[in-house]
């Protein structure tokens, strides 16, 4: 059992690999994209399995526990144990925390390999984001690229997906994180996030995928502004960016991209 900070950074344990989680050296060599069960209990008597890369799990519990809005900064984590070889997470939060776990429920997203967000999400009241940050298209496309050779050096096999956030001024990255899951992907960069006590409301947050519902309502939690993928996203996604007032850009490697929500903050 390996005992976390959550606000500094995991050490290896003597077992690890390249990261933890790692396959053997004789299957890795197959260069084929990692996945594993992972379950994390809660100490307010949640308790959830996730199919995800394991690696950087501190930041996928993290990412996971406030877009659950279980927690509301780093600082309500009091612990993080990964334990049983990567395939448990057990989180220990500030008892003080207002969540009532018999009323959680759960709804099976699009996400790949089955993303999980609370049912209540979906008909809360939208948060309005009230950011008056804008930035190009020339920026946007530029932090894409960034992101994906990130990903290239990291998943060399191809596989996974990514999301990032970025510094919306045009500061470059500040988080980038890889999983077989869109949505597990947005949760590992939004925990990196919390852990660096980014102004969310100064971020972009991009992502390899097509967005959907669940990612919305991830960026939504956080009140990132500009959400931005080469690829599509869903009609609900772009009900909930309307609802919420978040730019949503997406199609963004197209001559004319498809911009949803509050375009006004993209300027040209």
């Amino acid at each position: 059992m390996i005992s976390i900070d959550p606000k500094g950074i995991m050490a290896k344990s003597e077992n690890d690999a390249e990261y933890p989680g790692s396959l053997n050296d004789h299957r890795r060599d197959l260069d084929l994209p990692e996945e594993q069960i992972v379950k994390i209990v809660v100490s307010n008597g949640v308790s959830v399995h996730l199919v995800c890369s394991p690696y950087d799990l501190p930041d996928l519990a993290a990412g996971w526990l406030y877009g659950q809005e279980m927690i509301d900064c780093i600082d309500d984590i009091e612990s993080l144990q990964i334990c049983d070889e990567n395939i448990k997470i057990l989180a220990q939060i500030r008892p003080n925390i207002r969540f009532d776990p018999r009323a959680f429920q759960q709804v099976l997203t699009s996400g790949c390999a089955g993303g999980t967000t609370a049912l209540e999400q979906y008909h809360a009241d939208a948060r309005r984001c009230d950011s008056t940050m804008t930035v190009t298209l020339a920026t946007l496309r530029r932090l894409i690229s960034e992101m994906f050779g990130v990903l290239r050096q990291r998943c060399s096999g191809g596989g996974q997906h990514s999301a990032a956030l970025a510094l919306g001024d045009g500061g470059g990255l500040i988080s980038i994180a890889c999983d077989i899951g869109r949505h597990n992907a947005v949760d590992k960069a939004i925990g990196m996030g919390l852990r660096l006590r980014a102004d969310f409301g100064k971020m972009v947050l991009a992502t390899s995928g097509r967005i959907s519902s669940e990612m919305m309502l991830k960026a939504i939690r956080a009140g990132i502004p500009i959400v931005a993928s080469p690829r599509s996203a869903t009609s609900l996604a772009a009900k909930l960016a309307e609802a919420a007032s978040i730019t949503l850009c997406c199609r963004i490697s197209r001559q004319a991209p498809l911009i949803l929500g509050q375009a006004n903050r993209i300027a040209t």
